[in-house]
């Protein structure tokens, strides 16, 4: 399964699926959204779609983790999903994870275009 999910033909369609969703021809073929094509959304539905995102993650939560770490009720279920939601709200933080999966995932593709790894200098021996 792992070597026709890494093999040319897959690798090839992962890279079109990709190059389509960020540079959208009826965009232009500029990258993302086209240079603010998109609405901005308003405060109702930036939290409508907060909302919506901690009901889903309170309903993926496994019922003995919750149990265990948070409690059984609704409410307790809910303050679960916005603690876990919470690291996924600074912009940074998710270019970073962004970056480090892509790098992750190329490194794997190609592997020759690494970096490679800083020789570490070995501690003398103290005695």
């Amino acid at each position: 399964v792992v070597r026709f999910l890494l093999s040319e033909q897959q690798v090839a369609l992962y890279v079109e699926s990709l190059i389509a969703a960020l540079w959208k021809p009826e965009n232009g073929g500029r990258f993302g959204g086209g240079g603010g094509s998109r609405p901005y959304k308003t405060l109702e539905q930036q939290r409508m779609l907060r909302a919506d995102a901690e009901e889903l993650v309170a309903e993926m939560l496994p019922y003995m983790a919750t149990k265990f770490f948070y409690g059984l009720s609704e409410q307790e279920r809910a303050l679960a999903a916005q603690r876990i939601l919470e690291p996924f709200e600074n912009r940074q933080l998710n270019k970073h994870l962004v970056y480090t999966v892509l790098d992750a995932i190329v490194g794997k593709i190609a592997p020759e275009l690494r970096e490679p790894a800083e020789p570490r200098q070995s501690q003398p021996a103290s005695g």
